[in-house]
């Protein structure tokens, strides 16, 4: 069977995922206008949820919008505010020391005890966690005075407790700024909040996408993409040892 030297994986995002695009072209186009929007991409693993989290970021960026990105991992649940440190660590440290101080303005004053490292043995609880969020919430309010931005957390369900409590509050209060929240999160996984977690998908600005296992029609237009030469028995083959799961089929 003769073989394209194509990465199905990078075009296969746009398979069957017509509506999923759309959305967030139209969030991502809203929130230019000043009207931010949360986005919530549930499925289990495999189904396309970083992938569609790449293509947000790259229409974002071809518009010219600020991005802060995030990855959570299982292993980093109990430090606090870890994901809102990676979220805004790089734009803080290629940011010049001078200009430092207009981020802070205000009462973004409390995100620099995190962004300078001073609280890395902090176990912020009440008062403090609240002063902490709403810090980092005034730092963001501060970063759009230089446009749009959008930002995006892959995993979200293994946030820290603090980071996810930050998104819950950040959700609430979008809907007239140019902000886009874009998460993923694994369908059925346990979270460090699961409250939290329940209270960021309820949102009211939050859109819940549902990515589909890609049907066997689909399952052909990628295979054949790699193997132009493949039957339907092939092709069913395939559909049926994934099950329409993206990840499986780009590795099988």
């Amino acid at each position: 069977m003769r073989r394209r030297g194509r990465d199905i994986g990078l075009g296969g995002v746009f398979v069957e995922r017509e509506q999923e695009v759309a959305t967030l072209q139209g969030t991502l186009a809203a929130a230019r206008e000043g009207a931010g929007g949360t986005i919530i991409i549930e499925a289990p693993a495999g189904n396309g949820k970083s992938r569609l989290l790449t293509v947000a970021g790259d229409m974002a960026r071809e518009e010219g919008m600020q991005i802060l990105g995030a990855n959570a991992s299982e292993l980093e649940q109990d430090f606090p505010f870890g994901i809102a440190i990676q979220l805004f660590e790089p734009r803080w440290t290629s940011t010049d020391l001078g200009d430092r101080a207009a981020l802070l303005e205000g009462p973004a004053r409390a995100a620099g005890t995190l962004l300078e490292g001073e609280a890395s043995e902090l176990h912020p609880s009440g008062d403090q966690e609240y002063q902490l969020i709403d810090g980092l919430f005034s730092l963001l309010s501060n970063l759009v005075a230089a446009g749009p931005l959008v930002m995006l957390v892959d995993d979200v369900h293994w946030s820290d407790r603090a980071s996810l409590r930050f998104l819950v509050y950040l959700a609430h209060r979008l809907a007239d700024r140019p902000i886009v929240l874009i998460v993923a999160v694994r369908e059925g996984e346990p979270a460090a909040d699961r409250q939290a977690l329940i209270a960021l998908m309820s949102a009211p600005t939050a859109v819940i996408l549902r990515p589909d296992p890609i049907t066997e029609r689909g399952v052909g237009s990628l295979v054949q993409s790699e193997f132009p030469d493949a039957d339907d028995v092939f092709i069913s083959a395939c559909a049926r040892v994934t099950h329409g799961n993206l990840l499986l089929l780009v590795e099988l």
